[in-house]
């Protein structure tokens, strides 16, 4: 008899804790919405017309990365971001898409015309961050420098 008294304050405690690990689960999926971040890179006041922009979380490590175009635009986007949560940014060569090709078959791209500093290309170094304000569309000019 002590054993069936002891086990209903048991089951209850479990399905408590089943209940808030469900609600809490749900709702970290409400507050990492997608994300699309744009804009345009420049160095030294002119357009970058050729390279990557890489764009990294701090706190989950996601990261995603866009080729620039010939007028330095980009589009990136995150399925699930953090919002209010600054992410940092790397600039590097322009990236080849060459999925599923064999190895014998890469194509080296040709080196960059323009010379980026190299603290640039790791988001450590870069010195550049970007906020996260909100769900959908957050602009990002980015401003290179040469020393």
């Amino acid at each position: 008899m002590v054993e069936k008294k002891g086990s209903l304050p048991s089951l209850w405690a479990h399905l408590t804790l089943v209940m808030l690990i469900s609600f809490t689960g749900c709702e970290t999926r409400k507050t990492r919405p997608k994300i699309e971040i744009f804009g345009t890179v420049t160095i030294d006041g002119q357009p970058l017309d050729e390279g990557s922009i890489h764009f990294s979380s701090p706190k989950t490590g996601e990261t995603t990365y866009s080729n620039i175009d010939t007028e330095g635009n980009y589009s990136v986007s995150f399925e699930a971001a953090d919002i209010g949560e600054a992410y940092e940014v790397a600039i590097g060569p322009t990236i080849a898409n060459q999925n599923d090709v064999p190895a014998s078959q890469l194509v080296a791209l040709p080196k960059m015309s323009i010379k980026i500093p190299k603290r640039y290309s790791m988001r450590h170094t870069s010195g550049l961050t970007t906020m996260i304000e909100h769900a959908g569309r957050n602009q990002f000019d980015c401003t290179l420098k040469t020393p």
